[in-house]
């Protein structure tokens, strides 16, 4: 899972911590002496404060989730970084962080790497801002907050927080098990977690543990009332266990919907299987967030089981903002829209979108996700007029897999039947109006209208004519028969952001194979990162090498440097609206090919790229360099290994990031792209 490339990470309160701060020493910090236990106590009513924003700020994000309980010390941390008038090789573009607790301050004067065991006992490393929190004696709830300090005196600096950390005497106030046959003993170990639950909220516990000791499936049931403590419900597992649904069930009963916010789960004994689930409910943003480390996601009914003749339509696999360390997923779709923080994870074999509008991705490796089996087209039906109507056609309104889509039977020009289809688990149920049987069975009721089925294995809202993407189907011509097809549309993308966007960070993951959109950064965005990643699409795939990576809309301080692109071109969108400020750096990357469509900005810097043969260099651009191909650049795009090799070992160019996505130190210069040494 996670590696050296910008990877490694901490999540438990130990003294066996391997992080360099300045001078070679750890930044410890303690609250004031002010705080009595009480959250914001010890700042004495003057916290920090994040300004509004007027110009660039850094980008700056957790590497730990908040709302942790310890009892001797905690390492907590944040990656940070600017563009520094073109540059991110000195300190990552800032002075410092300045990491405040409680009335007490420390200044982070450098990144460093921090080396830990995950929840599964790999080590792991992660190069970020990093301090030791330190329970200096008073047990309570303390406030912290983490400032990044711009090198550039034009920029604002930016203050995250206020994130809750918790020092106390004893780690877990309630500890209990969870074992499905042996007898219940109150206040020790319950047959199911909604028992366990249950019982943890009638007593306020704020950091509990629970652990499974019996194999088995599991279901999360909802409690009569949402609950959520001020640490985590940490579930861990002696034996290996699933949380899964018994079987298919409709509405809500779909749902992994506890009621308890701010579950932990913990290690690989635990996998969370979203068969015949939709998603993984969290109640209230507010609350604690859900943390998943070191765990398995999986559906086994397969990622192109048809759902009520379709495919799950869940925007979200676990809602809200949720933590992902050093996780497996596989297979279910939407994995981490609008995750908090993707740490150390190994995504693969997912359709539909893989991280929509995340927050935090570093260390990741996406492999192997595409939609392609949604998207092939099945015959399904045919059509024909054979009445005395001098003409007749068909058409079906509406956008694909949509509800409501019309279909219209016309004859001369006038209509003589229309049918309403659904996609609705009402519509499912009531058979009338869902499935492409429905539809032949409405044609054959038209006076001299004849059809057949073919297939009926999806509902009828994926029809269309062939070879047309799923659109909508206008006045087709039946006169001679038609073949309708299914087909799912659908749009797959890495790392989409729609919507305003700011402070987001992709940095250092490795995303080969794939049959997706990588870069889709269609919104107006303030203060991204796109760092030392790596892209390869699978050229076997139908849906994948016609697709550009893109960027449009507004941009500001968006810093795209040293990534690697096998066989997917950039563009940028200046025809649906790019802008861009000073701060915007496209930088030491490789990448196929970088092209305008529409207008050029001269705002927009980018300089040191290398792009392929055949290709020609972006206007505006300064250093470009222009050859080969991927089999001559790239060791082994296919298989994950983005080495540089042959001709690009020797396209030597000032680097703008120190430390590559393997955490090899760029010295001098070196060869642009995510990685260095061959």
């Amino acid at each position: 899972m996670a590696g050296f490339g910008f990877g490694f990470g901490s999540h438990s309160a130990s003294s066996q911590y391997a992080v360099l701060g300045q001078n070679g020493a750890p930044a410890i910090l303690s609250p004031a002496a002010l705080w009595n236990g009480t959250e914001g106590s010890g700042f004495g009513g003057t916290p920090p404060v994040d300004p509004a924003r007027t110009t660039a700020k850094p980008a700056c994000r957790l590497l730990v989730p908040q709302n942790q309980f310890f009892t001797d010390e905690l390492v907590v941390g944040v990656w940070a970084g600017a563009n520094f008038q073109g540059s991110m090789l000195d300190n990552l573009g800032l002075e410092k962080v300045i990491v405040h607790c409680e009335g007490n301050t420390v200044d982070v004067l450098a990144p460093s790497f921090y080396l830990f065991a995950d929840a599964n006992g790999n080590p792991v490393r992660y190069l970020g801002w990093w301090a030791v929190l330190k329970h200096s004696g008073i047990s309570g709830h303390a406030q912290v907050y983490f400032e990044a300090v711009p090198k550039d005196p034009t920029m604002q600096k930016r203050v995250m927080g206020p994130y809750r950390f918790s020092p106390q005497a004893i780690l877990h106030d309630y500890q209990i098990t969870i074992a499905a046959t042996p007898a219940e003993i109150a206040g020790v170990r319950y047959k199911t977690f909604l028992a366990a639950f249950n019982y943890l909220r009638t007593q306020s516990a704020q950091n509990p543990r629970i652990t499974v000791t019996e194999a088995g499936n599991y279901d999360l049931l909802a409690m009569n009332t949402i609950y959520s403590g001020k640490g985590y419900c940490r579930i861990d597992a002696s034996v290996p266990f699933s949380i899964k649904k018994p079987g298919f069930s409709t509405g809500s009963a779909r749902l992994f919907r506890p009621r308890y916010d701010g579950l932990w789960f913990s290690g690989d004994n635990i996998t969370i299987d979203f068969h015949h689930a939709d998603a993984f409910h969290h109640e209230n943003v507010a609350n604690t967030p859900h943390v998943f480390d070191g765990i398995k996601f999986t559906d086994t009914g397969g990622d192109y089981y048809t759902y009520l003749l379709g495919r799950k339509v869940t925007f979200q696999a676990v809602s809200n903002s949720a933590f992902f360390l050093e996780c497996n997923i596989d297979t279910i779709p939407n994995p981490c829209t609008l995750a908090a923080l993707v740490r150390g994870c190994l995504i693969e074999g997912v359709s539909n979108d893989i991280a929509q509008n995340s927050f935090f991705i570093i260390g990741t490796t996406i492999r192997n996700c595409n939609s392609d089996a949604w998207r092939a087209e099945i015959p399904a039906m045919t059509v024909q007029y054979t009445g005395p109507g001098a003409t007749a056609t068909l058409s079906l309104a509406g956008g694909n897999l949509t509800n409501n889509r019309v279909m219209t039977a016309k004859v001369a020009g006038t209509t003589v039947g229309t049918f309403t289809l659904l996609n609705t688990e009402a519509g499912f149920n009531a058979n009338t109006n869902y499935t492409v049987q429905n539809v032949v069975s409405w044609l054959n009721s038209l006076a001299g209208w004849s059809a057949s089925l073919l297939d009926n294995s999806r509902y009828a809202v994926a029809l269309a004519m062939p070879g047309t993407g799923g659109t909508a189907m206008t006045d087709v011509d039946v006169k001679t028969q038609k073949t309708l097809v299914t087909m799912l549309d659908i749009h797959a993308d890495l790392w989409q952001h729609v919507g305003p966007s700011e402070n987001r960070i992709f940095i250092g993951n490795t995303c080969y194979n794939n049959a997706v959109q990588s870069l889709f950064i269609f919104n107006v965005s303030r203060d991204i990162m796109l760092i030392n990643n790596t892209f390869h699409q699978d050229p076997n795939s139908p849906n994948s090498l016609p697709l550009l990576s893109q960027i449009s809309l507004a941009q500001s301080h968006l810093v795209v440097a040293h990534n690697t692109s096998a066989n997917q071109q950039l563009a940028l969108r200046t025809d649906v609206g790019m802008t861009s400020d000073s701060y915007c750096l496209l930088a030491n990357n490789v990448w196929p090919n970088i092209v305008w469509i529409g207008p050029t900005l001269t705002t927009f810097v980018m300089t040191n790229n290398h792009i392929f043969e055949n290709a020609t260099n972006p206007v505006g651009a300064t250093g470009t360099t222009i050859g080969g191909t991927a089999s001559t650049l790239i060791a082994s795009a296919s298989t994950g290994n983005f080495a540089p090799s042959g001709p690009l070992l020797s396209i030597l160019k000032t680097p703008v990031v120190r430390h590559d996505t393997a955490g090899a130190e760029r010295t001098g210069t070196a060869p642009p792209g995510a990685k260095t040494l061959p």
